[in-house]
């Protein structure tokens, strides 16, 4: 694959009848220099034929077993050159300049993730995200979700850029470890801004770089999961990216919580299983935070300034 100005990493599982409005977004971009990698996993609904018949274009590749859209993307990275990478949801469409807006921004090379302003794809004046937050107990939230398309305006930093439709850099990801593979769905972009910050690199809001998400679809396809993941992945994201004491300050909070939900929710068997992952793989879990605090260049205290400014107004993956 040869290098371009930017590699382009679409993630798609059983949504061929969307995923051309956002390859057609692609298409139409006034900035060319890019490669475009989808990476299947494991559909069913004969988008893979759909996709070499009429995007012949872009670089296909097959997944063998159904592993999640974090270690696709790690797949897709291994397989491109450039020095950026935007990630997509197959159920996202792009305005005509989102990447040229986005290679702009990414010129101050302390920026490590640019986040973009997602608006709603049936309400194109309503805002699905402006970047994302976290409160203290490890709760994602995505910024101004639910407001009109007035707010976000201003550049500002943020703890993630919703991986829906964000830019990175290469050498950032690397330095941090890519994405968490063991995530599977749900929050990987929350933890992978978080590790970015701690790592003393930007995270910041472009608002000027617009996309529009069908946001759910996806979710609504594999809806049995996401409990489970979105359970299991915060607490893992807690573990690894809080400082020590900060993990015995909030950890029994949190954990309370979780018991909490499991009480009153339709979710219960799930939300145990994820407790009970979080136990067994707490070593592999302790490696990855021995590999994140490494990179530690920023402090809780300094991330905790970020959090209190950003109040939730809805928090991502909350099923």
């Amino acid at each position: 694959m040869g290098k371009n100005d930017i590699d382009i990493i679409i993630c798609c599982r059983n949504n061929g009848d969307i995923i051309r409005r956002c390859l057609d977004s692609v298409e139409s971009q006034t900035s060319k220099n890019f490669n475009c990698i989808v990476v299947d996993d494991q559909s069913k609904d004969g988008t893979t034929e759909m996709l070499k018949k009429e995007y012949p274009w872009v670089g296909l590749i097959e997944k063998l077993e159904w592993t999640g859209p974090s270690e696709s993307r790690n797949i897709a990275l291994r397989r491109s050159q450039s020095e950026f990478i935007a990630t997509l949801d197959s159920d996202v469409q792009l305005d005509k300049n989102w990447i040229k807006e986005q290679l702009q921004f990414m010129k101050d090379k302390n920026i490590g993730i640019g986040a973009s302003k997602i608006m709603y794809s049936w309400d194109k004046n309503r805002i699905n995200s402006c970047g994302g937050g976290i409160t203290k107990l490890g709760f994602g939230f995505d910024i101004n979700s639910g407001m009109d398309k007035e707010n976000g305006t201003q550049k500002n930093a943020v703890l993630y850029g919703h991986s829906a439709a964000m830019i990175a850099r290469r050498k950032m990801l690397e330095e941090i470890g890519n994405f968490d593979e063991t995530y599977f769905y749900g929050n990987e972009d929350t933890d992978i801004g978080w590790r970015a910050n701690i790592a003393g690199w930007k995270v910041a809001f472009n608002p000027n770089a617009i996309a529009y998400h069908d946001e759910n679809r996806t979710i609504r396809k594999m809806s049995r999961n996401v409990a489970f993941h979105g359970t299991k992945n915060r607490i893992r994201s807690l573990i690894k990216n809080y400082s020590f004491m900060n993990v015995v300050k909030y950890m029994p909070i949190h954990i309370f919580l979780v018991i909490g939900k499991i009480a009153i929710s339709n979710s219960k068997e799930a939300r145990l299983h994820a407790l009970l992952w979080n136990l067994l793989h707490l070593p592999s879990t302790l490696n990855a935070r021995n590999s994140a605090q490494k990179t530690r260049k920023v402090s809780d205290v300094e991330l905790m300034k970020m959090f209190s400014r950003q109040l939730p107004r809805k928090t991502s993956n909350s099923n």
